[in-house]
């Protein structure tokens, strides 16, 4: 059995603290130097059981109180920005409230016969509820919304199959996401907000140990050649479409003595 309470502080990163503007016909960027650090209370409980060097499973619960989150938005067709098409930058939000369970399981089939001795199994899923709020200034009176957190899918699972033995290790993954808001784009108006579509990913590794000095690998991603679609409100509503295709990796590694 684990618990924890956990008090963290993240402050934003360079690109979101950047001072700089750049500004490309109706469109610009520009950094916020005035984000506040987020903070965040966190209690976390969970049970474990294992089985050795075979695997186990385990199961968390957790809740996090979150103040001062960063948030990507648009400030296009506001203030001095009224001309512009798209105006990214970043602001803080209000607060946000996160809580959720994750589940895992790992485990290596020793126990099967022959070549099937080698097979392990991984799997592992979180579910998340997230609710935040953000406000700002409309025509001299403040109003707020209630949001997802930005970035924050409500469901995530891991598949894995693979094989070990004789110097070899081998592994078969799929990778989901469900849906999570990517970009605010008015803090008044959610109809303009910027969401990812479900994510799914099969990744494949190859690891062969030659002798105690020298490894060889093979890794070949994104095998189902997955499309970054990025939607406005709707999924009909298309904002941004984009595939990167597969791509594939060899190395060779030596350990010098």
């Amino acid at each position: 059995l684990r618990a924890a309470l956990t008090h963290a502080v993240v402050r934003p990163s360079f690109g979101q603290l950047t001072p700089g503007v750049l500004v490309d016909g109706d469109t610009a960027e520009l950094g916020n130097p005035d984000l506040k650090p987020l903070r965040a209370q966190n209690l976390d409980f969970g049970i474990e059981h294992d089985w050795g060097r075979d695997g186990g499973v385990s199961a968390y619960v957790f809740h996090k109180n979150i103040h001062d989150f960063a948030f990507q938005t648009d400030l296009a067709g506001t203030g001095k920005w009224k001309d512009f098409s798209s105006v990214n930058t970043f602001a803080n939000g209000d607060t946000a409230t996160v809580q959720g369970l994750e589940l895992a399981y790992n485990q290596a089939l020793r126990g099967l016969p022959g070549v099937l001795g080698g097979l392990i199994l991984g799997a592992n899923a979180t579910w998340v509820r997230s609710d935040a709020t953000i406000s700002g200034f409309d025509g001299g009176v403040r109003k707020s919304r209630q949001i997802a957190l930005p970035s924050q899918s409500d469901r995530s699972v891991n598949l894995s199959v693979g094989w070990e033995g004789r110097g070899l290790s081998t592994r078969l993954a799929l990778n989901h996401k469900s849906p999570y808001l990517l970009e605010v784009g008015s803090v008044f108006d959610a109809q303009k907000d910027l969401y990812v579509d479900t994510q799914n990913q099969v990744d494949f590794s190859l690891h062969y140990q030659i002798d105690k000095r020298w490894q060889i690998s093979f890794e070949a991603l994104n095998l189902g050649n997955a499309a970054y679609y990025v939607y406005q409100a709707d999924k009909a509503r298309n904002a941004q479409y984009e595939q990167y295709g597969r791509s594939y990796k060899i190395g060779l590694k030596v350990a010098v003595f």
